[in-house]
């Protein structure tokens, strides 16, 4: 059967002239949960549906039944006369008079008075009617002509509350779960449970934003809302400064934009991502590196990049980093798509999540049980964050995450370097002692460096200040190299070790332990290459010897004039050899390496004979039917040889030819290769 509770909602509310967002705030509910009960997504609890008939002074069955019709009170301001059966009226204005007396006296300066106060008031009015009217006949008489005292009683406060509403209200912008934590580079930002804001790291404009509602941060830019809908920047923008009525904010990188009571979308800083003033109905906004995202009825839009977001329907929830959005929909699964790169958080099976949250290279989802769900490829994160429980509200920049769970307890992970997660929920832990007696010993490889293992320490962080930065994390043992190619011969270094455990809750890092040291290498001499051979070839010398360990490349002299230089393996071909058959020569070969430790070896030489190497070649003549017609050995430098050119015509028996003239065979050193070949009649 359809549901027509939220056509009743939208007939009610705009009968009185209010916004969702009105309405929200006098339930005190959150303006998503209202929103979706006018949108059909979700039907409002009992007790919530008891707020609405007591607000508007109609029945809960008008709410619930699809067969009954809201009839809309109608609103009076002005006291209608009652005659009684003399025919006088002060008795009803007295009455009426009172009644409104009583609402004022209740609400105060408030605007939203919670059930309690709705039934309190009531019960006032009821007594004020039994003090004042004496029969029931005078009751059915009274202005707006509603049967029963008690239900007349709340509907005159109703045309109290709106009546003082249409008054005296003004924009104003509770705090909620919306836009509670954030995270920049160097802090993070939080509304309390006590709605105050907790600043941790380094954040210099605490004063400016110390009355916000809201926070949202990207980067090093941070935006805050406070509660009259304005809105204050850590870059002091003068055009956001001027903004009004703003519900909802977002932070980019170099941007601002804003969500106004309408629905519609206000922008500054960014050119590219503030392509928004076409948009309408929005419910949500979002924002990261130049570009700005927006939710509406499900739908995702999208300025500055060219992501899509096609297929992607009943969004409820966005969060955006550098290379990836995470869309949260409203069935609790996640879906990721890439911004400026081409991979993406694998979220496929997530599922009942509530709130996300983007990284450098990881992904975060917070379940409605309050469980972490993560998608990285380090798995130590992954452990340590799923450690997590009964998580309400996450954050992510860079290379930081944060978390408080429902009691507000804080939870962090990754980089801490200005205290983003210094929490008092740490406060109480142990702090582990600092690394002693560093020792370093230099070979010509690596510098082995070697520590005091530190009492409930469960692993180190060792850094150099090389360039770029080297950085060894997650070392188990307490020890680490440094590789001899990064350091430079001469050159003093700032090396940094820090002990961890595994149980943060009770033992906190050390202090680092920051040590000079002064790099010198140490050099080797290579050894000289062995067992040198030779093998002539035609107009060419063959060389080959045993491998130098460390060493990845040879120079090769003849007879003091250096013939190949840089030579990669342990054998080389010099050609265009114009040398005697037979002369002596002197060979000398050097090895070398491309590691600075390692020098060059001293020559290594030797003096041989240049002997073309030969071998026989036996060439048997065949003829068709099979028969041998005799054959023909020649000697010849080692090779391979065309049969055509090897044979002459007058060693071909006569009256033939060879038919396979462009047959092949190779000579090997001082061995016979056969071959045989068919000859045919001329």
């Amino acid at each position: 059967m359809l549901n027509k509770l939220p056509e009743k909602l939208t007939l009610i509310r705009k009968n009185y002239g209010l916004s969702q967002g009105d309405v929200a705030s006098k339930l005190d509910v959150k303006f998503t949960d209202y929103m979706n009960w006018e949108n059909g997504n979700s039907i409002p609890s009992i007790s919530n549906i008891r707020k609405l008939s007591q607000l508007y002074g109609i029945p809960v069955e008008s709410f619930i039944d699809n067969t009954k019709v809201i009839e809309l009170p109608k609103v009076q301001i002005e006291p209608v006369p009652s005659q009684d059966v003399s025919g006088g009226t002060k008795e009803a204005e007295t009455l009426q008079t009172q009644q409104i007396e009583t609402v004022k006296e209740d609400l105060g300066s408030t605007r939203v008075m919670d059930a309690e106060q709705i039934q309190s008031a009531g019960k006032k009015l009821d007594k004020n009617k039994e003090n004042k009217q004496q029969d029931k006949k005078k009751r059915r008489q009274l202005s707006y002509g509603i049967i029963g005292g008690g239900l007349a009683a709340i509907i005159v406060l109703v045309v109290a509350i709106v009546f003082f509403m249409r008054r005296g209200s003004s924009f104003t912008v509770a705090t909620s779960d919306l836009n509670r934590l954030t995270e920049g580079d160097t802090f993070t930002l939080f509304i309390n449970k006590n709605n105050e804001l907790d600043v941790y790291g380094d954040f210099k404009n605490k004063d400016d934003f110390k009355d916000v509602v809201q926070v949202s941060a990207y980067d090093s830019h941070a935006v805050g809302l406070k509660s009259d809908g304005t809105v204050v920047t850590t870059d002091n923008n003068s055009e956001v400064s001027q903004w009004k009525e703003i519900k909802a904010i977002a932070a980019g990188k170099n941007h601002t934009v804003g969500l106004t009571k309408d629905g519609t979308v206000v922008c500054a800083g960014s050119t590219l991502a503030c392509e928004v003033s076409d948009w309408s109905d929005v419910e949500s906004i979002y924002a990261g590196d130049d570009v700005t995202l927006a939710i509406s009825n499900g739908e995702v839009k999208i300025s500055g990049n060219e992501a899509s977001f096609s297929g992607i329907n009943n969004a409820s929830k966005i969060a955006v980093g550098d290379t990836q959005a995470l869309v949260l929909k409203k069935d609790g699964t996640v879906s990721a798509v890439a911004l400026k790169g081409n991979t993406v958080s694998d979220v496929t099976g997530w599922s009942k999540i509530t709130s996300i949250a983007v990284g450098k290279d990881y992904a975060v989802g917070v379940g409605s049980d309050g469980t972490m769900h993560v998608a990285t490829s380090d798995k130590d994160m992954q452990e340590f964050v799923e450690s997590w429980k009964n998580i309400q509200y996450v954050a992510a920049y860079d290379d930081t995450l944060v978390a408080f769970d429902r009691s507000g307890k804080m939870y962090g992970y990754g980089d801490n370097s200005n205290n983003q997660y210094d929490s008092s929920a740490k406060a109480d832990a142990k702090q582990l002692s600092q690394v002693k007696n560093i020792e370093f010993t230099v070979t010509t490889a690596n510098v082995n460096v070697k520590w005091d293992p530190v009492e409930n320490a469960d692993y180190y962080e060792l850094t150099v200040n090389t360039n770029p930065t080297i950085e060894h994390k997650n070392l188990i043992s307490n020890s680490d190299s440094i590789p001899s190619a990064s350091l430079t011969n001469g050159q003093t270094y700032v090396v940094t070790i820090t002990a961890y455990s595994n149980n943060e809750d009770k033992y906190k890092k050390s202090d680092s332990t920051t040590i000079n040291f002064a790099y010198t290498a140490k050099t080797v001499q290579l050894s000289s290459p062995k067992d040198i051979t030779g093998q002539g070839l035609q107009n060419a010398w063959h060389f080959a010897w045993s491998a130098v360990e460390n060493a990845d490349m040879y120079n090769v002299y003849i007879d003091g004039q250096l013939v190949a230089e840089g030579v990669q393996g342990t054998s080389t071909t010099i050609d265009g050899i114009s040398f005697s058959e037979g002369s002596e020569h002197d060979i000398s070969i050097t090895a070398r390496s491309s590691n600075p430790a390692y020098t060059e070896s001293d020559a290594a030489k030797t003096r041989l004979k240049y002997t073309i190497s030969k071998g026989n070649i036996k060439v048997n003549f065949e003829k068709d039917d099979g028969s041998s017609a005799g054959s023909k050995t020649y000697e010849l430098p080692i090779g391979t040889y065309i049969i055509g050119n090897i044979v002459r015509s007058s060693d071909i028996p006569s009256g033939y030819k060879i038919s396979n003239e462009s047959a092949t065979a190779e000579i090997m050193n001082g061995q016979t290769t056969e071959v045989t070949v068919r000859i045919e009649p001329r």
